[in-house]
């Protein structure tokens, strides 16, 4: 199987879903399959919600790609990246974003010690 016609197969879907499920369209979009061979495709995911809202899917999602790309043994797996994998964890809350900048630059806790400051 072609990773070009399985990629545009899988942005396709995407599409479809744009308008009427914008949460599903954004694991699609920014959770491209790997193709782990001729009949299996991986996805990898950040949390157990977005593996929950993609199962819910699945079978529909299935038989547009078995479609799409001629294949009708492609079986999907999905895993959930630790945080180890998915590299840097965002900062939300002040308290972490003010962490992360510390991180890079350690003067910061220098001063916030000096001057007593403190998050609200």
């Amino acid at each position: 199987m072609d990773p070009e016609a399985l990629d545009l197969a899988w942005r396709a879907y995407g599409k479809t879903l744009e308008q009427n499920d914008p949460r599903l369209f954004s694991i699609i979009s920014n959770n491209p399959p790997v193709l782990i061979d001729k009949e299996r495709i991986r996805v990898e995911l950040t949390s157990s919600l977005q593996q929950d809202d993609l199962l819910r899917v699945k079978p529909q999602l299935m038989l547009f790609l078995k479609k799409e790309v001629k294949n009708d043994f492609l079986e999907l797996e999905t895993a959930i990246k630790t945080e180890e994998e998915e590299g840097p964890r965002k900062a939300f809350t002040a308290t972490e974003k003010l962490e992360a900048m510390m991180q890079k630059n350690p003067a910061l806790a220098l001063l916030r010690q000096q001057f007593n400051l403190d998050i609200d």
